[in-house]
């Protein structure tokens, strides 16, 4: 039996780049206030679903949020909990 082996895998730093300031884009939208400390936003999905994004941590250049998810039902492994850093930077033309 012979093991074939394929082509390391090797990101392509621009598609990824692409992809990161887009949903950095959509977040601002979603939370305009981000970078104001304490902040919590909750949306809710129905009656069973709800998102939770609380800002956690702020400063010059970076804003941390924690994502969380709650539903009806009592299982912990339905209650997802991410943070998430967001970087700031602005370009200089």
């Amino acid at each position: 039996m012979t093991k074939e082996i394929g082509r390391r895998y090797v990101p392509k730093l621009a598609n990824m780049h692409h992809v990161c300031e887009a949903n950095y884009g959509r977040l601002l939208r979603l939370l305009p206030d981000c970078d104001t400390q304490d902040l919590q936003y909750q949306f809710e999905v129905n009656a069973r679903l709800l998102y939770t994004i609380k800002i956690i941590e702020c400063s010059r250049y970076t804003s941390t949020l924690e994502m969380s998810q709650k539903n009806q039902l009592d299982y912990e492994f339905l209650r997802p909990v991410v943070q998430v850093s967001l970087l700031y930077w602005r370009h200089i033309h």
